[in-house]
């Protein structure tokens, strides 16, 4: 019950989901990002110059001598114009980026976000809004594009700081925006692309496309196109062209790469003497264990060491390189999962491990997670574990790919959300990362120890008769209802109090319902979980996987049963084909408090940073106690507070109840024990029932707590707050009774 006081040190923020973000848009954008997909020109209307003193001008040879020089490219059409003005930054051109306006825009990690997000669209959607305007001549300059890129990401890697809390963020934006440098080989490719273009005029389209927006496809186009010619000098050109254009995009070899890395970094002494034992030790082993290991250790080390070298192009090439490793990292683990089947547990728990440290080194985790998974892999590792360790450790392994999707979703979601509402494939985004990621090995590795551990539990989840992992039960109980989606937070004020919800996350608003499928961990400290527990709804966190299998039975009548050892069944309702569904008896669900750990001694004020989580039930309730520990982990980030323990709600129980001499202690217990013994369900024991529960309001709402309580308190507050009145306070109770 111990209610925890907290000064507000800045505004508070709410997030939310604004009617504007929870469906496509009113506005015709959508409609305008099909068109632009199809139109010749794309994004674009025309080509212009665009001088550095602001200047534009039409496509005039040295059009920009006088104006301080610039860029030549397409000039947005008025729909873009519209677009960018609303927020959404699409035809993103980076050879004359204006950094310092970027970077002084208090929005510039949103739109970095959507820099990055486009280029994603344009990977995986045929060039996208570029569809068509890859063959329009003038329209991007792919050498000032990528010379842009580079002076953006440079300019981010400067700032160690930024750099080192937003490493996962630099690395995308390292993977999807194009910033090799200019070499003699790329600039001979367009030359002679050109040349090709002046002799054969139906080579100028591929022409076009080579020089706005190349990749390694265009080879294959290339010979594709020298296939249909009948000149012979031509098609050797064309053939030799070919062949530059793949030296060029596809990358070295790993080893290769890391020597080439180690030599340009030989100042910064032992990160260079350790990249140049991983290029041998790559060079020497085709093993896909060892591959696996190396690169996952590679990764670790790289993201430990990005700000070892000070100049911001060798900090780039270590996050690029990072991005090599991971790639490196992935097709080991494809060849590992196809005999994961036939590992000891120590072995997939030894993979593991080192998978978590490829986790890490993608960004995709903190230091400190990595840290609590390496303890628990170790213990795994143990010649003998007990059931209880086996399960304790995959349980906190679980929460991995959520731990994942949440970092991806600080840094992109606001971008992915807003870019949804103009094209829908925006939502594959944080997916499609971790698909690719580090993260896809170490979840099918996790789910086979998972089945292992239920198997040894006699543990069981079945969706519609089938045997799956994803199911993780938070609170045991009994029910059958429809099957409802909501998803979106704006649906939640519409719930049906009959049917079991699958939820984005469950939410202080949350109404009563049946049954609750949280998609993703849930939060156990949640109004709506306690009241979860209190009246036995079953409650079951489901893995992202698992939700389109759900779908599948969207409106159905379902049952959902949750045992309290942790079995998770979602199936047809069984019973009379009822339209309201059949009854169900809920489970008899009762929390029973660990008494021998309570202290109630204990009735001083608690400094929230001389909390743990092993102070939970302890002094203090679960919400002081958790946040305690985030606050000696995160002193900076976490503002000061002050605990009541329970003891202080004990001592003003101790006080007399009325004139009766017993205090309300011992007089609520006789009246429990009173009512009790009175029929369940007669109309004296409701009756009596209501008069307790008056007199107790009565006695709440009078009631002050005893001696220098007020003075104490005081007191406390100003050592942990400063002056009466500087500050603002901020009252959380772990339940409704302290309000």
């Amino acid at each position: 019950m111990a209610a925890l006081l907290t000064v507000l040190l800045q505004s508070s923020a709410v997030l939310a989901v604004s009617s504007e973000d929870s469906g496509q848009t009113s506005k015709p954008y959508r409609q305008w990002i099909e068109q632009m997909k199809s139109a010749p020109r794309g994004p674009f209307q025309h080509i212009r110059w665009f001088c550095n003193d602001g200047t534009i001008l039409p496509p005039n040879a040295s059009a920009c001598d006088g104006h301080g020089g610039g860029a030549q490219h397409g000039e947005w059409n008025e729909q873009v114009k519209t677009l960018r003005a609303d927020g959404y930054r699409v035809a993103n051109i980076l050879s004359n980026i204006d950094l310092a306006g970027l970077l002084a825009d208090p929005q510039y990690p949103e739109i970095l976000a959507q820099i990055a997000l486009e280029q994603f669209l344009i990977a995986i959607d045929d060039g996208w809004i570029l569809r068509q305007a890859r063959f329009y001549r003038g329209a991007l300059q792919e050498e000032g594009e990528r010379r842009g890129a580079r002076r953006l990401l440079f300019k981010l890697a400067e700032d160690t700081q930024w750099l080192q809390r937003r490493y996962l963020q630099l690395r995308l934006s390292a993977r999807f925006i194009a910033h090799g440098p200019e070499t003699d080989q790329v600039t001979r490719i367009r030359q002679v692309s050109s040349d090709l273009a002046r002799r054969d005029p139906g080579f100028q389209v591929l022409r076009n496309k080579i020089h706005v927006r190349p990749d390694v496809s265009d080879a294959d186009a290339v010979d594709d196109y020298a296939r249909n010619r009948a000149d012979a000098a031509l098609i050797s050109e064309y053939e030799s062209l070919a062949a530059s254009i793949r030296s060029v995009y596809q990358p070295a070899a790993l080893s290769d790469h890391l020597q080439r890395l180690a030599q340009s970094l030989t100042a910064s002494g032992d990160l260079a003497e350790r990249l140049l034992q991983a290029q041998q030790d790559f060079a020497a082993t085709r093993d896909a264990r060892e591959r696996f290991v190396l690169s996952a250790d590679l990764l670790r080390l790289l993201r430990d060491q990005v700000i070892t070298p000070n100049q911001p192009d060798r900090r780039i090439a270590l996050v690029d390189t990072s991005l090599k490793l991971e790639a490196e990292h992935f097709a080991a683990g494809a060849q590992l999962r196809e005999r994961l089947e036939s590992l000891s547990r120590r072995e997939i728990a030894d993979l593991l491990l080192h998978g978590t440290a490829a986790i890490y080194g993608a960004g995709l985790i903190s230091e400190r997670q990595r840290t609590s998974l390496t303890s628990e892999l170790q213990v795994l590792q143990q010649q003998t574990i007990s059931l209880a360790q086996y399960r304790t450790a995959l349980d906190l392994l679980a929460r991995v790919p959520n731990w994942a999707t949440a970092s991806l979703e600080f840094y992109y979601g606001a971008a992915v959300r807003r870019f949804s509402e103009i094209e829908p494939l925006s939502l594959l985004f944080i997916q499609d990362q971790l698909r690719g990621s580090a993260l896809f090995f170490f979840a099918q590795a996790l789910d086979l120890l998972q089945r292992d551990a239920d198997r040894l539990g006699g543990v069981r989840s079945e969706l519609y008769g089938e045997p799956v992992s994803g199911l993780r039960a938070l609170n045991p109980g009994l029910a059958s209802g429809p099957l409802r989606f909501a998803l979106d937070t704006a649906d939640l004020g519409e719930l049906d109090r009959e049917g079991i919800y699958v939820l984005r996350e469950t939410v202080a608003e949350l109404p009563p319902v049946a049954g609750i499928i949280t998609a993703g961990e849930g939060n156990p400290l949640s109004h709506v979980q306690l009241l979860a527990r209190n009246l036995g709804i079953p409650n079951v966190a489901v893995a992202e996987q698992q939700i389109d299998a759900l779908r599948r039975h969207a409106d159905k009548h379902i049952m959902l049963a949750v045992s309290p050892g942790g079995s998770v069944v979602i199936g047809p309702a069984t019973g009379p084909a009822d339209p309201a569904g059949p009854s169900v008896n809920k489970a008899d669900i009762r929390i029973v408090p660990d008494l021998k750990k309570l202290d109630l001694k204990e009735q001083s004020f608690i400094r929230l940073r001389d909390l743990g989580s092993e102070d939970s039930g302890r002094t203090v309730g679960p919400k002081a106690a958790k946040l305690g520990e985030l606050k000696r982990h995160y002193p900076d980030a976490v503002t000061d507070g002050l605990a009541i323990p329970f003891g202080a709600f004990r001592a003003l129980l101790d006080q007399p109840f009325e004139a009766s001499g017993e205090s309300v202690f011992d007089w609520m217990v006789r009246q429990y024990r009173r009512l009790d013994a009175l029929p369940e369900g007669s109309p004296q024991r409701q009756v009596e029932t209501e008069q307790f529960r008056r007199s107790l309001e009565q006695w709440i709402l009078q009631a002050r707590p005893a001696g220098d309580f007020r003075q104490r308190l005081r007191s406390a507050m100003q050592e942990a707050f400063g002056p009466d009145g500087s500050y603002g306070v901020f009252v959380r109770s772990d339940t409704n009774v302290e309000d």
